[in-house]
């Protein structure tokens, strides 16, 4: 089976509430999995992309980067 030639990577997840009363371990995990989902997939795409000798990895940022909204801090 061939791998893909475009790859994106378009999700993520975030907690709604005030930072002062998000629970420390669950800003960690939710940190850990939008960080190292990214890191993970984008080498598994990579390796793929350097052996084959083409391809493209598209990471798309979520709009609350650019966007803030009230109780959206992490």
């Amino acid at each position: 089976m061939d791998f893909a030639t475009i790859f994106g990577l378009l999700a993520g997840i975030g907690l709604i509430g005030e930072l002062s009363k998000i629970d420390p371990n669950r800003v960690e995990e939710l940190i850990s999995v939008n960080i190292m989902a990214l890191v993970k997939l984008s080498k598994i795409a990579l390796v793929k992309f350097l052996n084959r000798g083409s391809g493209v990895l598209v990471n798309i940022s979520s709009t609350s980067a650019i966007q803030p909204m009230p109780f959206f801090s992490v």
